[in-house]
């Protein structure tokens, strides 16, 4: 299942990469807005309710975590989001129930050297793109795995259009910001053996 979650988030660049020429002496930006690192983080932030779902039958706790709403933020920059997905990434590990679903498969180790900043090494929204694309990988497969009845991971992985103005890097760290908010409800449970181990019925 990993290599077809995989393959669903590989298959998905060339949607949003802008026409680039690779070089092998230098980093490519893939030319990407902040508007579809939004749109991931939109699912992102779907796919963890939906495995708040696997792991918990508390009606009203899952109510409460699906009505949570984004922030608002301000004069943020690429830098700062990515920063707020590592720090997503690191405490997604801590409910990762048997302490290996992320540790060995990869999308970013030395597969896509050219791909990771702009020619001035600055953090690019691409570059949050590519590693917002492994997170949702992995909470994919952390559904997959903890769900005891079988669970379409597709609708994670779709791409959303916005009506309106393109959407900004401080809109793309509230959404971010909010999936972190919902982890951390996720982490407390997990702390208080209030989860379901080994998965739950949605």
């Amino acid at each position: 299942m990993n290599k077809l979650i995989k393959a669903i988030f590989i298959l998905m660049l060339p949607l949003f990469a802008a026409p680039s020429a690779l070089g092998d002496d230098r980093a490519v930006d893939l030319g990407l807005t902040p508007s579809p690192v939004y749109s991931l983080w939109t699912n992102i932030n779907r796919a963890v309710i939906a495995y708040a779902g696997v792991r918990s039958n508390d009606k009203e706790w899952l109510k409460k975590l699906n009505s949570m709403e984004p922030n608002k933020f301000y004069n943020k920059v690429p830098a700062d989001v990515l920063e707020l997905v590592d720090e997503f990434s690191t405490k997604l590990n801590e409910v990762d129930e048997d302490g290996s679903i992320h540790a060995s498969d990869t999308l970013l180790d030395g597969k896509l050297p050219n791909l990771l900043l702009s020619e001035d090494n600055r953090v690019t929204p691409s570059l949050v793109y590519l590693y917002s694309g492994q997170v949702l990988v992995n909470i994919a497969g952390d559904i997959l795995h903890s769900s005891t009845t079988p669970i379409e991971i597709s609708p994670f992985f779709v791409e959303y259009g916005f009506i309106g103005a393109p959407k900004t890097t401080s809109d793309v760290f509230g959404l971010v910001d909010l999936a972190l908010r919902r982890l951390d409800e996720i982490v407390i449970r997990q702390k208080n053996d209030q989860l379901i181990t080994g998965g739950g019925v949605q």
